[in-house]
């Protein structure tokens, strides 16, 4: 009963010591801290104690984690124009042009649109630390350049022998 009367009187004097919930959390909260500091002279009630953390910060923590999860998948989504590259390999290796020319437009696709979701999901913002620009480049590299090349050179478009090697291998 004691305790429960005690809460009770801390509740009342930090709402008459604060005022009025008038403004934003943070000014509230910055009053009653300001206020923790004063203590009657017996020393028996800490205002501190009152203080409840702000429930919107936890939400705002989760968003956060949401969004930054959000910029990986981005990340995800560039770095999948590899996987759709080794597929292409694969492809033209069993000789299945076909294929290799649809998985080549699949990962234009990708190509295409990474960059749209990256800007939209404010990558640089929430993932700092990860450079997706040259995550873009290698994939484009791979995805423009070696496997054009691999498919022309194992066609047999370049020609034979050493001299379509040499040929397949300038451009890189």
């Amino acid at each position: 009963r004691v305790a429960g009367l005690c809460r009770v009187l801390r509740m009342v004097l930090v709402r008459s010591l604060v005022g009025p919930r008038t403004g934003t959390y943070r000014e509230t909260r910055q009053r009653a801290l300001r206020l923790s500091s004063i203590t009657p002279a017996d020393g028996m009630i800490r205002l501190s104690s009152t203080i409840r953390p702000d429930p919107r910060s936890r939400v705002a923590a989760l968003t956060q984690r949401r969004q930054t999860v959000a910029a990986w998948l981005v990340h995800a989504y560039t770095a999948s124009g590899v996987v759709l590259a080794f597929l292409m390999f694969v492809a033209v290796m069993e000789g299945d042009t076909v294929r290799a020319l649809w998985l080549f437009l699949i990962a234009m696709v990708v190509d295409g649109t990474d960059g749209m979701l990256a800007r939209y999901v404010q990558v640089k913002r929430h993932v700092p630390s990860f450079d997706g620009a040259l995550l873009d480049n290698i994939v484009d590299y791979i995805t423009y350049a070696f496997m054009p090349m691999l498919l022309l050179w194992s066609a047999g478009y370049l020609g034979e022998g050493h001299s379509a090697t040499v040929l397949a291998v300038i451009p890189l």
